[in-house]
């Protein structure tokens, strides 16, 4: 009897979150199909792998490097968790993949409680969207973007609940969620005050008195270590401008190329995972229509919120810039917009497309990563093989892959820095000398090609 009561138990569970249960499957599809395999580009082999070979960690690294004063919890994450992972990346990518989808449960989850309309629109693009890829695959963005994410989407689930307790530890999640990326203290300083205001109003002065705390650590510690660059406040128009630039290419030159790259490699994986994709997608298209109570009436306010002030930190900070990875906000915004339409047919054709092609953009980006992770390799082999010579003509970008955009598919040698973890990461010795990047430097050109 009790074996029958476990079984009705668990097909009672697998119906009432069949939706959630299909968009995971999907999300397998999307973050499985190399075997979560990871190539480190760029800062992975300082953060994640280098890291890991120092012997006095807090002083050589969170001191000497002042990652205190910036992003405080974003360098201890880097060297007491992450860099243990400096073996198997791979098994790091896979926890982050998961907690990016926990982060997306306990988003529908908050925003359900608190009467934010978040649906199918939101699912695609939060989960999918091919413009997303440096934010979710590259660990150097991820473990900034992602994992606050995470913590805000965690206090956000708390700060619904009435007891003590539950205040506490949203409160401390919330703090948390602040010291990893500045667009992401925005988006979590926006969501609480719209979730408290609905639910919980007597403790809207939590995320107040955090974006205090968090704005005075940055003001007290503004000229620390390397990031110090960064934190300079001022004033100019012509930055202002450039953010809308940005998100013109963002939008209608980055995103369109990653979906015409999605159709144009649909074939490219196999006609077994097409069909499996079709009809998962399919599947996601008619649970969300059967899930009528759990789209609720909002209004565009957040949305627009969320898409604008999380750009506020590049138009008033002297030497910050946008980067791919800075879409998620905007991203997750036009996600929430999206879900207002009320046009049916939309709603029932155009996300499941969404999520369709932009699994395949995904995997072609993979790829994309692994082109780039394999001339990084044979460079770093030139360089350690010809004993580590001090300066280096090198170009910054070896493999023709389109788009571009940033710090996207650019290789070790775009940077002096850049270049150097990368060798002390493959010799395992973090007292190699900055390598510098110039013309009369060893030629890495010809003995690459």
């Amino acid at each position: 009897m009790k074996d029958i009561l476990r079984v009705i138990a668990k097909m009672k569970f697998i119906r009432h979150n069949i939706l959630f249960i299909v968009v995971f499957l999907i999300f397998l599809c999307k973050t499985a199909f190399w075997g979560y395999s990871y190539y480190p580009v760029l800062d992975d082999y300082i953060q994640y792998i280098s890291y890991h070979f120092y012997v006095n960690k807090w002083d050589d690294i969170i001191i000497a490097g002042g990652f205190y004063g910036m992003r405080p919890l974003a360098a201890v994450f880097d060297v007491y968790i992450w860099s243990n992972f400096h073996n198997n990346l791979n098994l790091l990518y896979f926890i982050l993949c998961m907690i990016h989808f926990a982060s997306y449960l306990l988003f529908m989850k908050a925003f359900k409680t608190a009467e934010i309309k978040a649906g199918i629109f939101f699912t695609a693009f939060y989960l999918f969207l091919p413009v997303t890829v440096e934010a979710v695959y590259w660990l150097s963005a991820s473990t900034r973007i992602i994992v606050p994410l995470f913590f805000c989407a965690l206090s956000l689930y708390f700060m619904q609940k009435k007891d003590s307790i539950s205040i506490i530890t949203a409160w401390v999640l919330n703090i948390i969620s602040f010291c990893f990326y500045e667009q992401i203290i925005i988006v979590s300083f926006i969501l609480s005050i719209y979730v408290l205001n609905k639910r919980n109003r007597k403790f809207l002065f939590i995320p107040a008195i955090n974006a205090l705390i968090i704005g005075f650590w940055y003001i007290i510690f503004s000229g620390a270590g390397v990031n110090s660059g960064r934190s300079g406040i001022g004033f100019d128009f012509n930055k202002i401008i450039s953010i809308f630039g940005y998100l013109k290419e963002m939008w209608f030159n980055m995103l369109p190329r990653f979906f015409l790259t999605g159709i144009r490699d649909v074939c490219l994986y196999g006609y077994i995972i097409i069909v499996i994709l079709f009809i998962l997608c399919l599947s996601v298209a008619y649970n969300f229509k059967k899930e009528k109570n759990y789209l609720i009436k909002a209004d565009i306010l957040l949305p627009v919120l969320l898409f604008v002030l999380p750009y506020t930190p590049f138009m008033i900070l002297t030497q910050s810039w946008p980067g791919l990875r800075n879409v998620m906000p905007s991203v997750m915004a036009l996600g929430l917009a999206c879900d207002l339409i009320q046009i049916s047919v939309i709603k029932k054709y155009v996300p499941p497309l969404i999520i369709f092609f932009s699994v395949f953009s995904y995997y072609t980006s993979v790829n994309n990563y692994k082109q780039v992770y394999d001339t990084d390799q044979k460079i770093l082999n030139i360089i350690i093989d010809n004993n580590i010579p001090g300066k280096i003509n090198a170009e910054s970008s070896y493999n023709n892959i389109f788009p571009q955009y940033g710090e996207y598919i650019k290789n070790l040698t775009s940077s002096g820095w850049a270049v150097t973890g990368g060798v002390r990461a493959k010799t395992e010795n973090v007292k190699i000398p900055i390598l510098k990047i110039e013309e009369d430097g060893f030629n890495v050109n010809i003995l690459l090609k």
